[in-house]
């Protein structure tokens, strides 16, 4: 299903046998996922409302998602409080979550300013969860990812470099013991944070997996598009130190955020025609092109 075809119900009906489910197509209309199919579902018994998500075929394969880690993660992050706990979930990735009711909209500017404070505090609540053992560290996702491209050579980056400079940030970040290792969500955009008007929830885990969170940390500056002072801000609002070592690692972390997001974009264009997230065209292919491009510029943080 793509967003105008979104079935009516009895489709879902195996998630939990039983239920007479309807389709909220205003909601669902508002809902848009690039892997996956997601609808709002409602109890027609209750009038209660849940999201359901359906993978589509291949492209969590191609991005290195396995649901079982999904699943360890899940358990781990609503033990946390920072995800509602899942009503059912499936071995082929189907799920069922809680609809949560949002006034506004999170965006990249709620991570300063007025109302900052409860973003820091999800992500100070990200970085103290431990995390679960069985899923992949930050460079183990990105060198799945770097498995699923095709044809590596139409974006313009090789994948042996890749590799080389993956394995020099693993061990620096490895030996950097400052700060414990965390539950990482490694998609921390702004689309991702719900308000519900009194707390914020992160959602949609299917990358998360365990590391030392400066991953997540440089996808929120470069969301906020914060500058140096910004940052060190942030960094303190969070709970680190906002020093030089600190600016290292995030330069670290943002070096994988970009050449995750490169390989996602590349991925996504071999996927054949694909949208963003209003539902337009969107040029995935040049995407990771540009991206490519960029981390030719900047060079490996490495030393």
């Amino acid at each position: 299903m793509w967003p105008g075809d979104h079935g009516t119900g009895a489709e879902w009906s195996e998630v939990l046998p039983g239920v007479a489910w309807r389709v909220d197509v205003e909601r669902t209309a508002a809902l848009h996922s690039l892997n996956n199919d997601v609808t709002v579902l409602v109890d027609t018994a209750t009038e209660e409302r849940f999201v359901a998500r359906r993978p589509r075929p291949r492209t969590a394969d191609r991005l290195g998602v396995l649901r079982r880690e999904e699943t360890i993660v899940l358990a781990a992050a609503a033990a946390a409080e920072l995800t509602p706990a899942p009503i059912a979930s499936t071995e082929e990735g189907v799920l069922l979550t809680p609809f949560i009711t949002t006034p506004s909209p999170w965006t990249g500017a709620g991570w300063t300013g007025v109302g900052a404070s409860r973003g820091h505090d999800l992500i100070r609540r990200l970085l103290a969860c431990p995390p679960p053992a069985g899923v992949p560290s930050t460079t183990e996702r990105v060198d799945r990812m770097l498995d699923g491209v095709e044809d590596p050579t139409r974006f313009g980056f090789d994948v042996g470099r890749l590799r080389v400079t993956l394995a020099a940030v693993h061990a620096e970040r490895s030996a950097d013991r400052r700060y414990e290792p965390c539950l990482t969500h490694h998609d921390l955009w702004a689309n991702n944070v719900i308000d519900d008007g009194d707390r914020l929830w992160l959602v949609d885990y299917e990358f998360a997996g365990a590391g030392d969170g400066w991953f997540d940390l440089a996808t929120v500056v470069s969301d906020a598009g914060l500058d140096r002072q910004q940052t060190i801000r942030f960094l303190q609002a969070v709970g680190r130190a906002g020093d030089r070592a600190d600016l290292r690692a995030l330069a670290q972390g943002t070096w994988l955020f970009h050449v995750f997001e490169m390989l996602w974009g590349a991925i996504m264009a071999e996927q054949g025609e694909q949208r963003n997230l209003a539902g337009d065209r969107f040029d995935y292919a040049g995407h990771a092109r540009r991206i490519a491009g960029g981390l030719s510029a900047m060079g490996p943080p490495v030393r």
